[in-house]
């Protein structure tokens, strides 16, 4: 697996958003200390109940310093997005290169432990994709994420599978990724309330269903074919 660059990626991106980029460590400790602050409140709350208030007392800042960097909370939560699909992208830049040879074992394990990585490292993730609705000023920011995991799906898809056309591919990824997005979020919720052997269990069952899913369109191709 390459080795990660996921917080200069990240940074970035999300220097593109505020107010001020930071010059210095010092600024750039502070724009990460927010959304430290952000993505930790939404283990107790939910997108629209966080105000700035709460980020700059939970990041033990003066909120005067959060509004040097961010203009309000939408702001924020685009930052986040930013360094969410900043990790996701390299994730899937990460898989072996080998794809069009995988098994649909390998390719759903390869696949799944990124992504896995991924929802461990930012637990504020699936408050993004699941809790929040697709119609609210949140859900729309985060709109991307779905997105970038989709089409990556479809990537994959075509690669691996060059005899499916446009549509195909894209149905069956978003069977990957509405299922997966769901899966990985009630697993970190369960980890969250210390359930960590049924977390763990619904990800593995989660994996048997991608396999059997991706198993039966192989072999279903095979059949046509033979």
């Amino acid at each position: 697996m390459k080795k990660t660059t996921r917080p200069s990626l990240a940074r970035e991106a999300v220097h593109t958003l505020i107010r001020r980029k930071p010059k210095q460590a010092r600024g750039q400790l502070r724009v990460d200390e927010i959304l430290d602050a952000a993505e930790r409140l939404t283990h107790s709350m939910s997108w629209h109940k966080i105000s700035t208030n709460h980020i700059a007392k939970e990041a033990g800042i003066p909120i005067g310093s959060l509004y040097q960097f961010f203009a309000n909370k939408h702001a924020i939560a685009q930052a986040l997005v930013e360094r969410y699909i900043a990790s996701i992208q390299e994730a899937f830049a990460s898989l072996p290169s080998n794809i069009e040879s995988m098994s649909p074992a390998e390719l759903v394990h390869a696949i799944f432990d990124n992504l896995l990585l991924v929802t461990q490292q930012h637990h504020g993730l699936h408050a993004m994709l699941l809790i929040t609705s697709k119609e609210s000023e949140i859900g729309k920011i985060a709109a991307p994420i779905d997105d970038l995991l989709r089409s990556n799906i479809e990537r994959m898809l075509a690669v691996r599978a060059p005899w499916m056309n446009a549509q195909e591919r894209k149905v069956h990824a978003l069977v990957s990724q509405v299922s997966s997005r769901a899966v990985f979020a009630e697993s970190i919720h369960l980890h969250g309330q210390g359930n960590q052997a049924i977390a763990g269990q619904l990800l593995e069952q989660a994996r048997l269903m991608q396999i059997a899913y991706y198993d039966r369109l192989l072999q279903d191709h095979e059949a046509r074919n033979s």
